[in-house]
């Protein structure tokens, strides 16, 4: 699925001095002097290769297979970012005494205070959101300032935070939904009727928030099961599958229903004809 994702940048800076990157929304990164190891030495007298996945759309989120759950609880995202960075070709890892900065642009600065910082951590069915302060009564991570990026540019408002490890961050707050009744319905896709085998990857697309829940599990070939989502809340569920003639798509809109199993028929279709219906979510 590597083909539908278009927000992936390559930069370099100087590992001594470090160095700013803005993103084309004026949002940024800021990695401070001395802050790289390899190896567990300090990189001195070089430049670091910093890759970099910025995602803040559903259909981002989907382009990149992510989704919007902390430990089965579902939260609502501003913005995620994935940082790697490398020297020589070789992964770099960040100073556990240092941080680096990150700054993203909120629309009209409605920042929720609830608003907490995640990291991402791999399961078997996708990202995980884990609290990066380990603590879900506290949210202090996250603070409303305002940059520009030079001065003569407007200042922007939007989030601030500090991460203190490379991978993916999240800046999430925790969604009401979880307080209502809950369900786990399944998918059940038809596949393509041509002979193509197809690798499939389903997505359950709030229309209404920021959130995208990935399949939890299957109870069976035949079916792709979600963990607890709302009872009512209007969803598309999207079933997107690569074969060797092709990409896939097949998707319902509909409200969620107590132990739903949702057919979903596939068709056969362009990487473009897929990308143009993910930017209608």
């Amino acid at each position: 699925m590597k083909d539908l994702k278009n927000s992936h940048f390559t930069f370099q800076i100087d590992a001594d001095t470090g160095g700013e990157f803005y993103l084309p929304d004026v949002s940024k990164l800021t990695f401070y002097p001395g802050s790289f190891l390899q190896n567990g030495a300090r990189i001195t007298n070089k430049k670091v290769t910093v890759e970099l996945d910025y995602v803040r759309s559903k259909k981002e989120m989907v382009e990149n297979l992510l989704g919007t759950s902390s430990n089965g609880k579902i939260i609502e995202t501003g913005g995620m970012v994935n940082v790697q960075v490398y020297c020589d070709g070789k992964p770099v890892s960040l100073d556990p005494a240092k941080c680096y900065q990150l700054n993203m642009v909120v629309a009209g600065g409605n920042i929720p205070n609830e608003m907490d910082m995640f990291y991402g951590e791999e399961t078997d069915a996708g990202i995980n959101w884990v609290e990066a302060d380990g603590d879900p009564s506290v949210q202090n991570n996250i603070t409303v300032t305002e940059w520009a990026r030079d001065s003569v540019s407007r200042f922007v408002i939007g989030m601030e935070c500090f991460p203190k490890k490379f991978g993916w961050v999240n800046c999430d707050f925790f969604c009401k939904s979880n307080n209502k009744a809950l369900t786990n319905p399944c998918l059940i896709g038809i596949g393509p009727t041509n002979g193509d085998s197809i690798f499939v990857q389903g997505f359950a697309v709030f229309k209404n928030l920021n959130v995208i829940i990935n399949p939890c599990c299957s109870t069976n070939p035949e079916e792709m099961c979600f963990g607890p989502l709302p009872v009512d809340a209007e969803v598309y569920y999207i079933l997107i599958g690569k074969g060797k003639l092709g990409y896939y798509l097949g998707y319902v809109e509909k409200k969620v229903i107590v132990d739903d199993k949702v057919v979903i028929h596939m068709e056969l279709k362009t990487l473009q004809e897929i990308k143009d219906f993910l930017a209608t979510l």
